[in-house]
């Protein structure tokens, strides 16, 4: 268990494939490398609200200077947000320091942005991210990335290892972070509806790619801000590494955040706090909790859910001594359908007639 709440309320989510804060998941952390700037005194994190300070820290040519920049040049964007130092060079230990250090400083943070693509440390970190629910972006200069026929590109290898929960975004603009924009723009409005996919950013270089470059990247399931027409250039589609898509896990990770607080909240304050009662009426109440949260996901202002969901408990009848004996009720099951989104029409059908 990573924390003390996962040992109380242990919610298993299984993913089913085609079926099947709280932390707040608008909440960013930036990992930078370099001298760490003397405004940071002994601590490894500082909180910025806009690039112009991150300048003035770490210089207007450092790499996180230009992801901070891409990201507060949004229309919406978060309020604050977190860098960590992890020190002169990247490495899977300086790293791991860095976010350990970040969380005993107390910043809280789900979006963990990289100033670099070495594989070996964004699979270290994807490792991390897996067992914290936490998810990963960098962006990639690696041309390999757009090359049908190597397997030797950041993704590919990535996917090799069997690592999730990494965002890359293919970006040939050295002075711009892709990432950082579509990050800070999502996470300023409401990151878990809707898609990743199809967002115009701000400030933000297209990648001059061909059609087999494209089809190449986004088959890897790399990110690329690519031109649509002449008025109109987007990112595709969204997704990580392993091929899923970075909405639908922050849909899966809502579900476990709020539940999981939700009936946390339900064991302190039930029956005027004296506690849920171990009965059909206590177990009645605490599925009512996850239904409550789940339907909340599916209603017409969130739309994190579709509205097909199911809970379901086992009476006290047909519990077990054991069960009864050590005060643990494991039998809510729950099953739901993250919201997904509309990528492609391919194809839509005409037919001419007279």
């Amino acid at each position: 268990m990573s924390t003390i709440a996962e040992d109380i309320v242990k919610i298993s989510m299984t993913d089913a494939g085609a079926g099947v804060s709280v932390s707040d998941q608008k909440t960013i952390l930036l990992l930078a490398g370099g001298t760490k700037p003397t405004a940071y005194g002994t601590a490894v994190t500082k909180s910025y609200s806009d690039y112009s300070e991150v300048g003035k820290d770490w210089g207007t040519t450092s790499k996180i200077y230009y992801l901070a920049k891409s990201g507060f040049s949004q229309s919406q964007y978060p309020s604050t947000v977190t860098i960590a130092s992890y020190g002169a060079t990247a490495s899977a230990e300086t790293v791991e320091a860095a976010l350990a250090s970040a969380v005993s400083e107390g910043a809280e943070f789900y979006n963990v942005v990289c100033d670099f693509d070495d594989e070996a440390i964004l699979a270290d970190l994807g490792t991390y991210a897996a067992s914290a629910k936490k998810i990963i972006y960098c962006d990639s200069d690696d041309a390999l990335i757009l090359d049908s026929t190597s397997s030797a590109d950041v993704l590919s290898l990535l996917k090799t290892a069997g690592i999730e929960r990494v965002a890359v975004y293919y970006n040939s603009t050295a002075t711009q972070g892709v990432c950082a924009a579509e990050l800070f723009a999502r996470c300023g409005l409401d990151p878990v509806r809707g898609t990743f996919a199809h967002k115009a950013l701000t400030g933000i270089t297209y990648e001059n790619v061909t059609v087999a470059q494209y089809t190449a990247a986004t088959a890897k399931g790399a990110n690329l801000y690519v031109k649509i027409s002449a008025s109109d250039s987007r990112v595709v589609f969204g997704t990580l590494c392993d091929g899923d898509y970075i909405d639908r896990i922050f849909k899966i990770d809502w579900v476990e955040f709020n539940i999981r607080a939700e009936l946390l909240d339900l064991l302190k304050t039930a029956n005027d706090g004296y506690g849920i009662d171990y009965d059909d009426a206590g177990f009645e109440a605490s599925s009512g909790v996850v239904n409550q949260v789940l339907a909340l996901g599916a209603d017409d202002d969130h739309h994190y859910l579709m509205s097909e969901f199911s809970v379901t408990t086992v009476p006290y009848s047909n519990l077990t001594t054991a069960d009864k004996t050590a005060r643990e009720y494991d039998h809510i099951k729950f099953t739901f359908i993250p919201m997904g989104s509309i990528h492609k029409f391919n194809p839509v059908s005409g037919y001419i007639t007279k």
